[in-house]
């Protein structure tokens, strides 16, 4: 997955494979773009290139 906002790239070629039952936390600074990649898992979003998937077992929650 690429994304980007003008000159600013946020993401390039991530590739990321959570296996069955993990329990994945998103930290960062502000403005690393975490609540971009949300986004995109949620579908509010689309990257500039690839594709996310998200299986059909994946239950997403944030605080």
């Amino acid at each position: 997955v690429t994304k980007s906002f003008g000159e600013r790239l946020l993401y390039e070629d991530l590739n990321i494979d959570v296996p069955p039952g993990a329990i994945v936390g998103i930290i960062g600074p502000n403005g690393a773009g975490k609540t971009t990649l949300f986004r995109m898992i949620t579908e509010q979003e689309q990257p500039d290139n690839g594709a996310l998937t998200v299986g059909s077992t994946v239950e997403l929650a944030y605080v």
